[in-house]
């Protein structure tokens, strides 16, 4: 199939925006991208589709969330992340995660996304062989590990019983173009140094990305029990070997210059979520510093219960204004930078750039066509600013996975809505029976 007649904003390594642009899709990747007029001379005898002057970017990655706690949406809002969690997360968590709970959740959650132009995700989660099993047979893409903690969880009563469902679902899962298994140790607080040891040599010997919550708020080194000298802890999983280029840190909120130094020289990926760090009091990341001494950073939603969206054009917009905001300098994080971080950033911290993340040959065809025609998106005289200070995701006209349409419209091709919102009916009204 050769798309013709837009605006194809690549994210590849030049930046390349052809304006009069084209691409062709060929078993489910990209096999040229350029200008229009060679595209369409040289594939002279492919199946066209006129795009009609809209604009096409790779698939927005969201590499921290929770999908199934989108059913917890508005539960517990305007609470500090500590009472926010222990008082009524993990509470009816423990009351209302089972099998059902996350089939729907996560299945609401993907078409939120996949509506505002999300095609990939990571997960740290519960259940995730239900998640996994959806993500497949809905055509996302998506990084998924078992939330690992100390004690007992909705789906084991030791985490030893996650740590086999990891190697489970990493052996399920093994060279799948759709799914890759994480290792998710929940956070140095909730982990004691022999669990995130264990989990840690786990993720090496299954070439596994590490994800974990990090330094997401003020307090957390006096949270970390075996903290004995309270070393950041950033220092102290540094200080016990964790750290490495296979690491995704989630929020990195609190960090100093030393915090920062340890970051770069172990080539941690940083994963922001504004949105839910500013929500929870938590705090504001130092992205700019980050970017400054060469850090990869993506860009997460964190989930639901805490966001309370998983909408990355939302995301995108706050990011870009917070820290011009916050540094009182116009020209940090501007908009090509923040649409990196959400595409090939993305993809790198997730150790797939070799294969999504960007409009070049040889490239998954994960893309979004956005209509540019709302009024919110005229007069229109530079494509990316407008996509992060402009666009709110409703813009989003269809995505592709894989050269696949998952969406147009507003029509899920691939999702049952009708069905998906009436079992999150049913689910939310045992979760305030149980409230």
């Amino acid at each position: 199939m050769l798309y013709h007649n837009c605006t194809v904003i690549t994210m590849n390594s030049e930046n390349d925006i052809f304006k009069n642009g084209a691409f062709v899709v060929e078993d489910g990747q990209f096999i040229d991208v350029g200008k229009s007029e060679r595209i369409i001379k040289s594939y002279s005898g492919d199946e066209k589709k006129n795009l009609n002057s809209k604009i096409v970017i790779p698939g927005l990655i969201n590499t921290h969330t929770h999908v199934p706690m989108v059913l917890f949406r508005g539960l517990a809002d305007d609470l500090p992340l500590k009472e926010w969690l222990e008082n009524y997360i993990w509470p009816m968590e423990n009351k209302m995660i089972d099998k059902d709970f996350i089939k729907w959740g996560s299945q609401l959650a993907m078409m939120e996304m996949i509506s505002t132009g999300t095609t990939a995700f990571a997960d740290m989660y519960f259940y995730e062989e239900e998640v996994a099993r959806l993500v497949k047979s809905i055509g996302m893409r998506a990084s998924l590990g078992e939330g690992i903690i100390q004690f007992e969880t909705p789906d084991a009563n030791k985490p030893e019983q996650n740590i086999e469902r990891f190697k489970m679902l990493t052996q399920r899962w093994h060279n799948d173009n759709n799914i890759k298994i994480s290792m998710c140790a929940h956070s140095p607080y909730t982990c004691n140094k022999d669990l995130l040891l264990k989990t840690k040599l786990l993720a090496d010997k299954y070439d596994s990305m590490y994800h974990i919550h990090l330094a997401e708020t003020k307090n957390e080194k006096s949270m970390i029990k075996e903290n004995e000298s309270e070393v950041s802890p950033v220092m102290y999983l540094n200080d016990i070997g964790i750290l490495d280029e296979n690491v995704l840190a989630a929020h990195a909120v609190w960090t100093d210059k030393e915090d920062i130094d340890i970051l770069k020289e172990n080539k941690v990926s940083v994963v922001h979520n504004a949105s839910s760090n500013l929500k929870l009091g938590s705090g504001i990341a130092p992205i700019s510093k980050y970017l400054d001494a060469g850090i990869n950073v993506s860009v997460g939603t964190d989930g639901a219960a805490s966001n309370n969206t998983l909408n990355m054009f939302n995301e995108m917009r706050l990011i870009s204004l917070l820290h011009k905001g916050v540094n009182l300098e116009p020209t940090i994080l501007p908009s090509e930078q923040v649409l990196k971080m959400a595409t090939i950033n993305g993809a790198k911290s997730l150790g797939w750039d070799d294969k999504i993340g960007s409009i070049e040959e040889n490239k998954h065809a994960d893309f979004v066509v956005i209509n540019k025609d709302s009024v919110n998106m005229k007069p229109m005289y530079n494509p990316v600013s407008h996509l992060i200070y402009a666009a709110n995701g409703s813009e989003v006209e269809k995505v592709y996975v894989g050269g696949e349409l998952l969406y147009e419209n507003k029509e899920f091709k691939t999702i049952n809505k009708s069905e998906v919102l009436e079992n999150v009916k049913k689910i939310s009204k045992k979760i305030v029976g149980n409230l």
